[in-house]
């Protein structure tokens, strides 16, 4: 079995930046015979890549915007695919408060 994972982030200025994520995972586990009471194993073989690219910006330490894509791929065989976007505020709630 094995990971990796690999992680980048940028900084445009201190209200901006920019992620980057890669990760990468993979198995491969041989068939075990039975042995006595103990049952056999069966071959195990899996794997996968996902990335994500995230950017935020930062109005206060607590209120941020995001803005972000994602890609995995999952399977040896029988390959599994997936895209995402993604937008997400994160609001202070003192913040809040002082606007309503």
């Amino acid at each position: 079995e094995s990971a990796h994972q690999v992680l980048a982030r940028w900084f445009f200025s201190p209200r901006q930046s920019l992620r980057a994520i890669v990760q990468y995972t993979r198995l491969d586990r041989l068939a075990e015979p039975a042995l006595g009471s103990v049952p056999a194993v069966a071959a195990q073989h899996a794997g996968g890549t996902t990335g994500s690219l995230t950017w935020a910006w930062r109005q206060s330490a607590g209120t941020v915007l995001y803005l972000g894509a994602s890609r995995s791929r999952q399977g040896v065989q029988a390959v599994s695919r997936g895209n995402e976007v993604f937008l997400k505020l994160q609001v202070d709630a003192d913040e809040a408060r002082r606007l309503f």
